[in-house]
């Protein structure tokens, strides 16, 4: 007859199913509570590419040329609005409506400062300029061309080398921040739920 061959199982000794099925378990207990670096996604995200018209599809080669548009188109607004100007005029703010407007959207393109803003604001300015002189009888054409190019600019936005950038990336990371901190999960009474588990 065959002998029945028993096997005896000491209880203080896990099975390798049991060290199998505690391993899952601490796996997915470490990876909950080791996870800091994923990125928390915004509400507010939309409205930041909206307000400065950078989103993860803008690339360093487009922004590039676009710095180059920036730079010249902006030194060219602002030198054309404030140097037929008298250094008295400048000092006293005696500055025609137009000029000062000029001179602030160049300024604004050049850092990248809000361009997508400011940019808008010029064009619906040298708009409504456009329409008053069609009005009139004697269509401006500079302010026409003016309206154009801040309305181009104020489609396609600053790019990445500009201040927009900086502040929508700070205002990420604020809004981000607090998100992680208030869903993150982390208690330190958890290693007695681990300690439970294993044992």
């Amino acid at each position: 007859m065959n002998e029945a061959h028993v096997i005896s199982v000491d209880p203080g000794v896990k099975t390798l199913g049991e060290l199998r099925i505690n391993e899952d378990r601490l796996a997915k207990i470490s990876r909950t509570l080791t996870a800091p670096g994923r990125h928390v996604a915004t509400p507010f995200k939309g409205l930041f590419n909206a307000l400065f018209g950078i989103n993860k599809r803008v690339n360093g080669q487009f922004s590039g040329k676009m710095l180059l548009l920036r730079v010249v188109c902006g030194s060219l607004l602002a030198g054309t609005a404030l140097l037929p100007l008298a250094p008295a005029d400048i000092t006293s703010m005696n500055i025609p409506a137009s000029a000062l407007v000029m001179a602030f959207v160049g300024i604004s393109m050049v850092f990248g400062f809000f361009s997508r803003l400011i940019s808008l604001g010029g064009a619906c300015w040298f708009g409504y300029s456009l329409y008053t002189s069609l009005m009139g009888g004697i269509p401006d054409l500079t302010a026409g061309a003016l309206a154009m190019v801040m309305m181009i600019f104020s489609v396609m936005g600053p790019g990445l080398y500009s201040l927009d950038r900086m502040m929508r990336r700070g205002l990420l990371r604020l809004c981000r921040r607090s998100r992680k901190t208030r869903g993150h999960g982390f208690d330190y009474r958890a290693y007695g739920v681990v300690d439970r588990r294993v044992s």
